[in-house]
């Protein structure tokens, strides 16, 4: 009852208290999880990922607390487990307010109903089973409406579960949507599926790599044979990495009109800046 009443001044205040800062956001953080009773969130208490989230989901949290704001769009993969159990939940819906749609999905059936017993008014709704299945992510999209503004990595953490996010997920963003995949250290654990040299292909830093190389290769004057990542690199704004996260942005609709225009006939058959029937002298 006492956390129930927290969230519901938090709502009703309209995502208050203001927050200005990476420090001040993991204050915030420490303070919503330890008034609901949840242990810690390893988000801002362990890794620090304040750093990344905060500069990027502050004008989100502007946005949906305006009076007539539209809520934002989030889908999480994961609910935490132990004494972690349930903190994104709750640190979420106080970030963000009471007119965001909070979606989860989680492989465990007893800590989803867990989570949502404990917090009956935090989630708009959880699936429950595994990411690395391509046809239930593509069931989550139809049914959640997709359009995401954020998608949060934090399953698994197994190379084929974070591939399989960002091959079946990343176009369910919004664009300027971020899809952050957490801890990416894991590409270096055996038990993981990684590799102290994370070079060998399946690895996720591999994936990483292509979808890097081929934002340069997308460049105007790049001289590349052909993308590695054909469907999803169009589509992508940045590729940035830092401790143990990195985070894929969407491109702007009239970035990949652009880039249709210019590029598309091209893909997958000669130079990236050429048509196929462009002679070299004429490349963009």
């Amino acid at each position: 009852m006492v956390a129930f009443t927290v969230f519901l001044l938090l709502a009703s205040k309209g995502c208050r208290p203001l927050i200005s800062s990476p420090h001040e956001f993991a204050h915030f953080s420490t303070n919503v999880v330890a008034s609901h009773h949840l242990g810690f969130t390893d988000k801002t208490e362990w890794h620090g990922f304040e750093r990344t989230y905060f500069p990027r989901l502050k004008d989100l949290r502007r946005r949906t607390c305006d009076a007539g704001g539209k809520g934002v769009r989030l889908l999480e993969i994961g609910l935490g487990a132990g004494n972690r159990t349930g903190a994104s939940v709750a640190l979420w819906r106080s970030f963000f307010g009471r007119q965001a749609t909070l979606h989860f999905l989680e492989y465990d059936p007893n800590t989803a109903q867990a989570v949502q017993a404990q917090h009956p008014h935090m989630m708009s709704r959880v699936w429950v089973g595994d990411q690395n299945n391509a046809s239930l992510l593509a069931q989550i999209v139809e049914e959640g409406g997709g359009g995401y503004d954020v998608i949060i990595d934090d399953g698994a953490h197994t190379m084929s579960s974070i591939t399989s996010t960002v091959r079946n997920l990343f176009l369910a963003l919004k664009p300027d949507g971020f899809l952050f995949v957490e801890d990416m250290h894991t590409v270096f654990s055996p038990a993981y599926g990684g590799n102290p040299l994370p070079t060998a292909r399946g690895n996720a830093a591999v994936l990483f790599q292509h979808l890097l190389v081929d934002q340069l290769c997308l460049a105007v004057a790049a001289r590349c044979e052909r993308l590695h990542e054909p469907t999803l690199s169009p589509m992508i704004a940045s590729v940035e990495c830092s401790r143990e996260l990195c985070i894929l942005t969407r491109a702007k609709t009239a970035e990949q009109d652009d880039w249709t225009r210019v590029h598309e006939a091209c893909v997958g058959t000669t130079r990236c800046d050429c048509g196929p029937n462009r002679p070299s002298t004429r490349c963009i």
